[in-house]
């Protein structure tokens, strides 16, 4: 009920939504049919006030304050050569009677309050660095005045007329001051155009920021807001540069603009508008005219309109799934998304476009998200639903089935494949409502297939005392194979479970207990199975480590070879590695590494051991050289000595003298 209430009040407000637009109506130039000359036409017209049926024009090239009633100029306040009332006068305000004018270059605000010619300096010069006044916007404790050049909000009290306090600093960051064009009040909020920053910027009642206008929101982005204009919640902003006047509403959302392509009515460098007796008043300093467009009312925003509508829609398809997903048991909320779309027609309905924007968008994306969740919770249930039933019927199929139960068997495949149709369509409320009906179509089948008296021929006919005996078997002839590959691989397997809860198997089968035997059975298998598969995995890391053992020990056994002079002693290394073999068996990475280890301590010390070797043998070559050599040496010695003496006893022997006859 609450939607639809809700639509409704959408429908009605955003039927007539549209821009209106303005319509070019004429324009004021100072001068009055009768003058006979131009003296009196505008030269530079930068402010204007529209207040009990008259327009005040200031004319800051002219130094001068018009007062027009409709396009007749009633009564010009002129600067002359004795006579200087205005100096570069800009924007004003009006309150009981009496006028207030920023005079530029006079650096105070000046009063006008209708009588004659006479015009007042309001505020005294004394405290303020106040150099040229560009707005004035009063309340009931100070006027409130922009100095363009020194870039400053300046306080004067309303009692004595005397500078108070700086509202707003000069600076760079939003909400600090550049140059200043214009203050207007509304509503306990302050409004200041800058004309260098190409912002206005919102204040509340203390000054505090709130607040940018004309940054790119709705594609509009200011770039010389001048004076400004606050009329029935509607901000009107002079923009000199863009050669326009900007619509917002109160919270910164463009709606509609002035001066482009109006016929007759385009703009050029306007300073200032003004609204009253149904008109808009621009004063456009580079025609030197004030031009008059009829007040059209703009009533909405499409784009934001569209967002609301989208919010809407989005909103509404949410609560057509509400009911499906009661019939399903699933929980339903529709968070804050309704509370929140109500506020921004709210927004909308104040022209609070920018609040209404992004509320509409944020129930749009939070509706978006519950219908993703819900529709995804709907689909999941019901599909679990459609197997939940599925899967009731599964043992109660039969082949060959006729008449009623092939009947209502093919009633209730049609309607499962028709719910999941309808699931993939996104029909999930014709989906629940056939969910509902399917548990019955399948207790009607499961009846007609007579579950009790078929299911038990089917158990009584699986199970003989022979094959409970062929099963009981075939598990036994596992379960030796079992205990031999463990003694193979010296593995503690407890077979003894497995073989008791066959033992039983096998009786309660005898007996008949057929359902017990089953369990036995099935119990057994799955202990077997599972020592089965942990003896594998154990034999295969086994297997693994006696063939790396086996080449390890084979790099071992040709390092303990080696012939040598000095052999190592490997004892300790050749016990290392028959430990690895047994312990191959209970740790087989621990085994390899021990007999990698093994393998390199007798590497290394067989490499020692042949370098010994090498080395003595060296030595003992040495020592046999030396040998021979000096056996050598002592026979030649003793052969020359021999010599000597022979040859010395030749010497001695008397000489034997032969006579010849």
């Amino acid at each position: 009920m609450r939607f639809w209430v809700l639509a409704a009040a959408l429908f009605l407000a955003l039927i007539g939504s549209a821009h209106a637009g303005f319509t070019y109506l004429y324009s004021i130039n100072g001068s009055n049919p009768l003058d006979s000359d131009d003296f009196y036409k505008f030269y530079q017209p930068t402010g204007l006030l529209y207040e009990h049926g008259k327009l005040y024009v200031a004319d800051g090239g002219k130094n001068a304050l018009y007062i027009l009633n409709g396009s007749f100029r009633e009564r010009v306040l002129l600067s002359t050569s004795s006579v200087n009332p205005f100096d570069n006068p800009l924007r004003m305000t009006y309150e009981n009677g009496t006028l207030y004018i920023a005079d530029g270059i006079s650096t105070v605000v000046k009063t006008y309050n209708g009588e004659g010619f006479n015009v007042l300096e309001w505020n005294k010069k004394e405290g303020s660095n106040m150099e040229k006044p560009s707005g004035v916007a009063l309340d009931e404790r100070y006027a409130y005045i922009t100095d363009n050049a020194q870039g400053r909000l300046y306080l004067y009290s309303r009692e004595n007329e005397m500078y108070a306090r700086v509202g707003i600093e000069k600076g760079g960051s939003d909400g600090l001051l550049q140059s200043p064009a214009d203050v207007e009040i509304y509503h306990d909020k302050i409004f200041i155009s800058d004309q260098v920053k190409g912002l206005v910027f919102a204040y509340d009642s203390n000054l505090s920021f709130l607040y940018t206008i004309g940054r790119g929101l709705g594609g509009v982005d200011l770039s010389s807001p001048r004076g400004i204009e606050i009329f029935e919640d509607r901000i009107y902003v002079a923009d000199s540069t863009k050669n326009s006047v900007f619509v917002f509403t109160l919270d910164g959302f463009p709606i509609d603009r002035i001066g482009a392509g109006i016929a007759n009515g385009s703009l050029s460098l306007p300073e200032d508008v003004a609204i009253g007796d149904g008109k808009i008043f621009v004063a456009d300093t580079g025609s030197r005219r004030v031009l008059v467009y009829e007040l059209n009312r703009t009533v909405g925003n499409d784009t934001v309109k569209e967002l609301i509508d989208a919010a809407n829609r989005s909103l509404a398809q949410l609560y057509i799934y509400a009911p499906v997903a009661a019939k399903l048991n699933l929980s339903f909320s529709e968070g804050s998304a309704a509370l929140e779309l109500a506020t921004a027609l709210t927004s909308y309905d104040n022209f609070m476009f920018t609040d209404a924007s992004a509320l509409a968008q944020k129930s749009l994306d939070q509706t978006v998200a519950l219908q993703l969740n819900l529709t995804q919770a709907i689909e999941l249930r019901a599909r679990q639903l459609v197997k939940a039933e599925t899967g009731r019927i599964a043992p109660f199929r039969r082949p060959g089935l006729e008449g009623a139960a092939l009947s209502k068997l093919t009633q209730f495949d049609n309607m499962a494949s028709d719910i999941n149709a309808k699931l993939s369509g996104k029909a999930y409320g014709l989906a629940a409502d056939a969910i509902l009906e399917l548990p019955a179509v399948a207790d009607e089948y499961i009846a007609l297939i007579g579950q009790g008296e078929r299911m038990e021929e089917e158990r009584e006919a699986n199970r003989t005392a022979g094959d409970f005996g062929i099963r009981i078997s075939a598990l036994r002839v596992r379960l030796e194979r079992l205990g031999a590959n463990s003694a193979k691989y010296r593995q503690n397997a407890n077979l003894t479970g497995s073989q008791e809860l066959l033992a039983a198997a096998s009786g309660q089968a005898a007996a008949g207990e057929y359902d017990s035997a089953n369990s036995s059975i099935g119990l057994a298998e799955f202990e077997i199975s599972s020592q089965e598969a942990v003896l594998r995995q154990a034999a295969d890391e086994i297997d693994k480590g006696l063939a790396n053992i086996s080449l390890i020990e084979f790099g071992f056994n040709a390092a303990a070879d080696r012939q040598m002079l000095f052999p190592p002693d490997l004892a300790g290394e050749k016990s290392q590695m028959l430990q690895a073999k047994d312990m191959v068996y209970t740790n087989p990475l621990l085994a390899v590494a021990m007999a990698s280890k093994a393998a390199e301590s007798a590497v290394e010390k067989s490499n020692s051991a042949q370098a010994v070797s090498t080395a003595a043998a060296g030595v003992l070559v040495m020592l046999a050289l030396i040998g021979l050599i000096a056996l050598v040496f002592s026979f030649h010695i003793y052969s020359r000595r021999k010599k000597m003496r022979e040859e010395k006893a030749a010497r001695e022997e008397p000489k034997r003298i032969i006579w010849k006859g």
